[in-house]
């Protein structure tokens, strides 16, 4: 499994840009191409991966 540190290195190579994959209900695979980040969090928490994911909820 990829760490933290190891995921936001690998998009800062590539721009910010990553992709995402999701598993549909009738078992297929979306892949999207996002902008991925770090993103701190008030208080005591570590940082966190933060990606767009518009619409992925309703529209998988």
């Amino acid at each position: 499994m990829t760490t933290l540190d190891e995921a936001v290195a690998r998009a800062e190579a590539d721009r910010g840009l990553a992709v995402v994959s999701t598993l549909r209900a009738d078992n297929t695979i979306q892949a999207s191409l996002i902008n991925a980040g770090l993103a701190g969090r008030p208080g005591p928490a570590a940082a966190a991966a933060a990606q767009g994911v518009h619409r992925l909820r309703w529209h998988p």
